[in-house]
């Protein structure tokens, strides 16, 4: 799922349900322990937050990632694809045009 949420937020990066899409990509890489993606994640999620209109189950819904994010232990953490080399990662959500 996190492929494919991260293909359409490359495919369509002007799309109205694009905060929608981050927020579940945060989900989904919680879910798979994947904290250093989520969190780099959530902080997009909060930066595009500001500049958006969203429902209270929304608002509720990365309230949730938030506290998910502060509960998670380093440890606990898989390795993450950013500031990698490695062709088998693949990139979190490109800031490029």
């Amino acid at each position: 799922a996190a492929r494919r949420f991260r293909q359409v937020l490359r495919s369509y990066p002007e799309h109205t349900a694009r905060l929608h899409t981050m927020i579940r990509l945060c989900d989904t890489l919680i879910k798979m322990n994947r904290f250093d993606e989520a969190a780099a994640v959530y902080e997009r999620v909060l930066d595009e937050r500001s500049e958006a209109v969203l429902d209270e189950a929304a608002e509720n819904h990365i309230q949730e990632l938030g506290r998910q994010l502060s509960k998670a232990e380093p440890r606990a953490t898989q390795r993450s694809c950013i500031n990698t080399s490695d062709p088998s990662c693949e990139p979190l959500i490109s800031s490029e045009p």
